[in-house]
């Protein structure tokens, strides 16, 4: 596999997991909030991980073309961090 496809799944990957994270908080939120609100903070150290991949491909120049496996990286992790900002505010209402 070349680095750009590398890079591409491992901002899947990182994405998948913060809002697979966001979601099992909201789950959790019934029981135990302290314990949601910690499960945010690890799914925002795994977006701000996420985050440098992708300034990565901008700083390196590794994305000369986009692709659709590009944009599919790039929606994971929109719809990571925008879960997890929505899950926040449900939590703070609760």
């Amino acid at each position: 596999m070349d680095e750009f496809k590398a890079k591409v799944f491992e901002l899947i990957t990182l994405s998948g997991t913060a809002k697979s994270m966001v979601y099992e908080a909201l789950d959790v939120a019934k029981d135990s909030k302290e314990e949601a609100f910690a499960l945010l903070k690890e799914a925002d150290e795994l977006l701000k991980q996420a985050h440098r991949v992708q300034s990565n491909f901008l700083g390196d120049q590794l994305m000369e073309s986009t692709t659709l496996l590009m944009v599919h990286a790039q929606d994971h992790m929109m719809h990571a961090s925008e879960v997890r900002s929505l899950a926040e505010a449900i939590l703070n209402l609760i």
